[in-house]
């Protein structure tokens, strides 16, 4: 009988805490990274998409074939492509924020140290 009663009581104290642990900041941070890079992800399929319309536009043009507008339709492309070479710049800053952000929220959660002592 006592041990069931310390087994229950040692589950009731360890509940709080296990709890706690899937709540903690570098989780929720390593979340929004997994998201951004998925994002990342995403502009690199619609780059390499671009960049293989681009490529058949000045296939296009290179065989004296401009019936399609191909000569407008790389310029859209490669317009789009910038565009998403921007956005991709901007979502790496994003990812490598993220990461640090992340590490000091593990270090923090790990050493047990308050942000004024980490200071």
């Amino acid at each position: 009988m006592k041990r069931i009663l310390t087994l229950a009581l040692a589950f009731a104290v360890a509940l709080p805490l296990s709890g706690q642990a899937q709540n903690s900041d570098s989780l929720n941070l390593a979340a929004d990274q997994a998201t951004s890079m998925n994002k990342l992800d995403d502009l690199m399929g619609r780059a390499q998409k671009r960049l293989s319309y681009i490529m058949t536009n000045l296939g296009e043009l290179t065989d004296g074939n401009d019936s399609n507008n191909s000569f407008d339709r790389f310029k859209d492309n490669l317009d789009d492509l910038t565009s998403i070479r921007s956005d991709i710049k901007d979502r790496v800053e994003r990812v490598r924020e993220l990461q640090g952000q992340r590490i000091a929220a593990w270090t923090k959660e790990v050493s047990g140290m308050t942000d004024k002592d980490m200071r």
